[in-house]
């Protein structure tokens, strides 16, 4: 009778095993750097609206249209503010983590 040694894991149990470690690799890292991309298009879109949010309330009517360049987290974002209807528009467009055009606007009412 042949003696059975269970003593560890065999040649092929190791393969196994490292074929599939392999595979969830794979597929994990692409879904991971895929994830990081998207995080910084959310934070640079959150960080452009508090920014536009935050100078749309400084913002004078009397000195409307308004245009200017910003770096916001080393985004340049072009900034227009103007007067539509009795509300100061402001407007934002930078190119995001993507390499797409993306753009923000916030609407305020002044108080008179």
């Amino acid at each position: 009778m042949l003696k059975m040694n269970d003593k560890g894991f065999f040649l092929i149990e190791m393969m196994i095993s490292l074929a599939i470690l392999t595979m969830m690799t794979g597929v994990l890292i692409p879904i991971m750097l895929q994830l990081k991309i998207e995080q910084m298009v959310l934070i640079n879109r959150l960080d452009s609206y508090h920014y536009l949010y935050n100078t749309v309330q400084t913002i004078d009517p009397d000195y409307l249209p308004y245009t200017d360049t910003t770096n916001i987290n080393g985004i340049t974002v072009k900034q227009e503010f103007y007067l539509e209807n009795d509300l100061i528009v402001g407007k934002g467009v930078w190119v995001n983590a993507k390499e797409e055009a993306d753009e923000a606007t916030v609407y305020f009412k002044p108080i008179k």
